[in-house]
């Protein structure tokens, strides 16, 4: 199965009545991630967390091919792991870039069950594709930069990208860096199958204005962007929040209670193992507090 990291609310017997917290990673990332800074955080609240490794990455096992894994894989995995970890709750999603696309396809197959989902940098509904060509328009060497990261798989293997694409200035040592480097070279040996995910992107089910079908049926939604961001633009996280129904489109006048839609400013795309990563985790802990 998928190697899953817990940890539980610290400094109460008592079982907390609040939904679990999910964490879903993005590319080049696994559980390791969240356990770095975010789940001794949300643990020492009382919140009980749980983070997945998803199929292919260093902690759990390789897809039967070997050398890529498909969305559906993944939202099978998802779907089986909630039903043997947490039968019958209602968990709180916390997903980061890729992962913001596997948990808007979660939340499109069932909205009901979850009592909420929070997307940090998250890869936009319509997927990588539209967000490059933007770039290639205005930013040119940015996309050149990303092609070189992820599809020649270089965020792995050189510093100064890595730096550039996941943590900006927000991570001054280079030994914390090495590390997560390792961490990303063991969790990019298998690639998304981007053929097979086109067809599914969650963008299908938006209607004209971009907005979800399923949108009125939604738990709280927070969507949060990084003014740093090199990988997601201010345009692709407005596409999200649009989406979703929480960031500012025609048919939409307030947010629902419970709903927000957020850029912090300083950040960069990493935001949970960044050097301000207290600064994100704080806004998630507001937000769950709504």
């Amino acid at each position: 199965g998928m190697e899953t990291l817990r940890c539980r609310p610290v400094g109460s017997a008592v079982v907390s009545r609040d939904p679990p917290l999910v964490f879903l990673h993005g590319s080049f990332h696994a559980a390791w991630c969240w356990a770095e800074h975010w789940m001794p955080y949300f643990s020492a609240v009382g919140r009980d967390c749980y983070a997945v490794s998803l199929r292919g990455t260093q902690g759990s096992p390789l897809p039967e091919d070997g050398t890529s894994v498909s969305m559906d894989d993944h939202i099978s995995d998802l779907g089986s792991w909630l039903e043997m970890q947490l039968p019958g709750q209602a968990p709180v999603l916390v997903a980061h870039s890729f992962g913001g696309i596997l948990a808007m396809k979660l939340l499109e197959e069932d909205p009901r069950r979850f009592s909420g989902a929070a997307l940090f940098c998250s890869v936009p509904p319509s997927g990588n594709g539209p967000m490059t060509l933007r770039f290639l328009g205005s930013r040119p060497m940015a996309s050149v930069d990303i092609v070189r990261g992820f599809v020649a798989k270089q965020a792995a293997t050189r510093p100064i990208l890595c730096r550039r694409l996941f943590f900006g200035s927000s991570l001054p040592e280079d030994s914390l860096l090495h590390r997560y480097m390792q961490c990303f070279q063991a969790d990019s040996r298998v690639t998304l199958d981007l053929r097979a995910l086109a067809p599914i992107l969650p963008s299908k089910s938006a209607d004209d204005a971009g907005v979800a079908t399923f949108a009125h049926r939604l738990p709280p939604i927070l969507v949060a962007g990084a003014g740093e961001d090199f990988l997601v633009d201010r345009e692709g996280v407005t596409e999200t929040g649009r989406f979703l129904g929480v960031a500012p489109s025609k048919g939409l006048d307030s947010l629902r209670n419970g709903d927000a839609f957020i850029f912090l400013e300083s950040l960069s795309h990493d935001v949970m193992l960044g050097s301000s990563w207290l600064v994100a985790a704080k806004e998630l802990e507001r937000w769950l507090l709504l």
